[in-house]
């Protein structure tokens, strides 16, 4: 750490502004399990630059690989001296203990909930490969009359866009094949390119492509339009009120983690999220600010891995 960064810790750590010393020999982590590039890894380093601003010197860690779950399995492992955070989408923590048979983390034992950092949606975007189709009606036609080429990419088996996505493909009585990828940027040039037809992610990972006229963004699960592309209709809008939803990013530490430590990591992030710059690049980005206690967190958590067993119950869905 530099002498400088150090002594800016210092300062706030006696000064009470982030909790007691909390001595750091080395920069913490907040560790992500998507490439570079990918909108996890965005946050992450927005975060990253405010704390560093702050004197809490964080790097970006990608562990890339398993939806995800090498990520959460090295903060698991990691000392819980918060000196290692988890940044992560929901699937993660809700939906991945109902559909992995072997899932080396218990999110609600391994894990210490630190704080929600953002809320967005997600959307179905069409490349060439969908047979020219413009509006949802257009593809849910071409899908049902080329069963053998329908298909949708996903950022990962077993995540929420997954789930998304074979929930429309029922509801739309069209037979659609999923294409799990690991994360939604390498997913996109596939797409782009007519390897796979359409695309269930991030809203705001597909819209600068739909923005640029490579890819065409059909729908969006949020309960209403978006300001930054209002001419692209909710699913609700469209017949399909069934999808329509939400997930958020949230911050994990591993279990154990001294109460001050989370208490400290908490209220970096709300302070990150308060700044106006950031504020204005997550909006550009399609998400939302929303941070929360711990407590807020730990609560919505149960509440979605209560709603995604149910849903993964009846499919009957295992991940491999």
């Amino acid at each position: 750490m530099q002498r400088r960064q150090f002594g800016t810790w210092a300062t706030l750590a006696l000064a009470g502004g982030m909790g007691s010393a909390w001595s750091q020999s080395q920069p913490g982590r907040i560790v992500v399990g998507f490439p570079a590039g990918g909108s996890v890894d965005l946050v992450a380093r927005l975060l990253e630059e405010q704390w560093r601003a702050k004197g809490l010197p964080f790097i970006v860690d990608n562990r890339v690989g398993a939806g995800g779950r090498l990520a959460a399995e090295n903060v698991k492992a990691s000392p819980p001296d918060g000196q290692s955070v988890l940044l992560t989408p929901a699937s993660m923590m809700a939906i991945y203990p109902h559909t992995f048979k072997t899932l080396r983390y218990t999110p609600s034992a391994d894990f210490q909930p630190v704080s929600r950092v953002v809320n967005y949606d997600f959307a179905l975007a069409v490349g060439p490969g969908a047979g020219g189709a413009r509006t949802l009606e257009e593809f849910v036609t071409w899908a049902r009359q080329n069963p053998s080429k329908a298909a949708f990419a996903s950022p990962a088996a077993g995540s929420a866009p997954h789930f998304l996505g074979a929930m429309f493909a029922e509801a739309a009585k069209a037979a659609m094949l999923h294409v799990p990828y690991r994360g939604t940027a390498p997913a996109i040039p596939d797409v782009i390119g007519g390897t796979v037809p359409s695309v269930f992610s991030v809203f705001g990972d597909l819209m600068p492509h739909h923005k640029g006229g490579k890819m065409r963004i059909l729908a969006m699960t949020g309960s209403k339009r978006s300001e930054l592309l209002p001419d692209v209709p909710t699913f609700a809008e469209l017949g399909y009120p069934s999808i329509t939803f939400s997930e958020w990013y949230g911050l994990f530490a591993p279990a154990g983690t001294p109460a001050q430590r989370i208490a400290d990591l908490q209220k970096a992030n709300a302070e990150a999220l308060q700044v106006a710059s950031v504020a204005s690049k997550l909006t550009e980005l399609a998400f939302q600010p929303a941070p929360s206690s711990p407590e807020e967190l730990r609560r919505q958590l149960a509440s979605d891995h209560a709603y995604w067993g149910e849903y993964v119950r009846k499919t009957g869905f295992v991940a491999e």
